[in-house]
């Protein structure tokens, strides 16, 4: 059997997710259920590969790095991880640059830029739905990052208080526990690489530790965790 790495679960996370992005896209709900629980499996998987670099210090972590390599060995800085993040909606141009040097890839990760994320498909079902999310945010540009609107939030706490609309609160909570495990991820990341990198530059030159901590400001899913404070 093949070893189980980063690389592995982001592309199996991409297939998940780009499969709940067409399920939702076809208004099937049910079966958007049954992806994202699948999904928080590999999430749970993805996370687990920390653990064993808990206890590291520079000391140990310093050989390893001097074996990996350039960029590429980063699995954050992978094409696959980019690809995840879009699917998730955490849209940015600048994350295109490292791979510019790669045409086939660089242009299928313009292209995911490019593409609704997973929300996005889900604002376009509440809005199907009947609920009131504006059309700003179905019909954008989707390669910008997205911008939270009140309007939104108050289309999630309708969902939460309306119990005709039972099946989108379940897709709202499956929703939020795959942003809390992806979020639980990058945090175990970013403090693994604090106890065994320091603020020493990471790869393509990055300095580690801020670019992973800017990371943790972006909140996936956004408006189904502001609009808890009105629930």
């Amino acid at each position: 059997m093949a070893r189980s790495t980063p690389g592995n679960r982001h592309g199996l996370l991409c297939h998940e997710l780009g499969r709940a992005r067409r399920e939702v896209r076809a208004d099937d709900v049910p079966a958007v259920l049954r992806t994202l629980s699948r999904t928080m499996g590999h999430l749970r998987a993805l996370e687990a590969t920390w653990e064993s670099y808990e206890d590291m210090t520079p000391a140990d972590w310093n050989p390893i790095k001097a074996q990996l390599g350039k960029g590429e060995a980063s699995s954050v800085h992978s094409y696959m991880y980019r690809h995840l993040v879009f699917l998730l909606g955490q849209k940015s141009p600048e994350m295109l640059e490292p791979h510019r040097s790669t045409p086939l890839i660089h242009q299928g990760l313009q292209e995911a830029l490019s593409a609704p994320s997973l929300y996005d498909e889900v604002l376009a079902l509440l809005q199907r739905r009947g609920l009131p999310v504006p059309d700003s945010a179905v019909h954008r540009v989707f390669a910008e990052p997205y911008v939270t609107q009140p309007q939104v939030e108050a289309a999630w706490v309708q969902v939460y208080h309306d119990k005709s609309f039972t099946d989108l609160r379940d897709l709202g909570e499956a929703l939020t526990q795959v942003a809390d495990r992806f979020h639980r991820w990058t945090q175990a990341h970013l403090t693994v690489t604090m106890r065994t990198f320091g603020d020493k530059p990471g790869y393509y030159h990055t300095p580690a530790v801020d670019w992973l901590r800017s990371g943790e400001d972006q909140t996936v899913f956004p408006e189904l965790w502001s609009a808890r404070t009105t629930m």
